[in-house]
């Protein structure tokens, strides 16, 4: 695909992709099947930039890059910390792809592990799988890291993942540093499925598929309502962080976030662009105030 950006986009050009060297990360805290990949069309890959380290992400739909971009700004504004995405194209196969880069970043001093590995430690209260937007295990971690920030930060994450429908965060993909015994949530990162309103995720751009406000399923299920059931609802209603993030939704302005991923990164987005994730933000928050989240 071809990016629409300005003629002065400050675009990183890694030049032939095929003759870069992957880098194969020994960090255990990232996910097995990205720690390496061989199909640059799967999962991106590893470099070095800068004497850096970055991973490479193909952009697959302009939506997809929408998604990413505008999924950082969602992040900072519930006061959350994420990676920061740069622009880079190259030539792979013969073709320019455009994709994402994203700097591989640890603090000195802090240990890393992710989610998955923390909730089903040897000491764990909990033994059953559980999706990460089941409140059961984050009940157990308000107990056990009580004097630590990182129980409530996960309640902001299941808020910031709540109202954009995020679809794709895996446990083993929300990183935990650990410094002096406390806990606390690293940064966040992977926003492509997102927004969603559709019956399917689709690998299709709005545009192209002449989509109007009549395709969208206005009834469309999202995971994290159907996770939180009827016998949770009275600790959402009583628990003042879910309240907090939940009314800071309410006042969030969708189009100047997206004013300013155009500006930043020298974009060209289309009406329909705007119109569809106006349209996201006005139906999500008509369906939290229906459901009883917000008191």
């Amino acid at each position: 695909m071809i990016v629409p950006v300005k003629s002065y986009a400050n675009i990183v050009n890694l030049g032939n992709i095929e003759h870069i060297i992957e880098i194969e990360m020994q960090d255990t805290t990232i996910s097995f099947d990205k720690r390496k990949s061989h199909n640059i069309n799967t999962n991106g890959i590893w470099l070095e930039l800068d004497g850096k380290t970055y991973y490479f992400k193909t952009i697959k739909t302009m939506t997809h890059l929408i998604n990413e971009l505008l999924g950082v700004k969602i992040t900072e504004y519930f006061g959350l910390s994420s990676v920061h995405y740069k622009i880079g194209k190259g030539l792979y196969n013969g073709k320019v792809i455009y994709g994402l880069l994203s700097k591989y970043e640890r603090k000195q001093g802090y240990q890393y592990q992710n989610l998955e590995d923390l909730i089903f430690s040897e000491d764990s209260l909990i033994t059953e799988p559980y999706d990460y937007r089941d409140l059961s295990f984050l009940k157990v971690l308000e107990n056990t890291y009580s004097g630590s920030p990182l129980p409530n930060q996960l309640k902001t994450v299941l808020i910031r993942d709540l109202v954009t429908n995020e679809q794709d965060r895996k446990m083993s993909e929300i990183h935990i540093r650990e410094n002096n015994h406390i806990l606390e949530l690293d940064k966040l990162f992977d926003y492509e499925i997102e927004w969603n309103l559709i019956a399917e995720e689709t690998e299709t751009d709005l545009e192209e598929i002449n989509m109007t406000q009549d395709d969208i399923h206005i009834s469309y299920k999202i995971p994290g309502l159907l996770a939180w059931n009827e016998k949770e609802l009275s600790y959402i209603q009583n628990d003042s962080i879910f309240q907090k993030q939940l009314s800071h939704f309410m006042e969030m302005e969708i189009v100047g976030m997206l004013e300013q991923v155009e500006i930043e990164n020298s974009l060209m987005l289309s009406q329909m662009d705007y119109d569809y994730y106006s349209l996201y933000s006005e139906i999500m928050k008509s369906k939290i105030k229906s459901m009883g989240f917000l008191k």
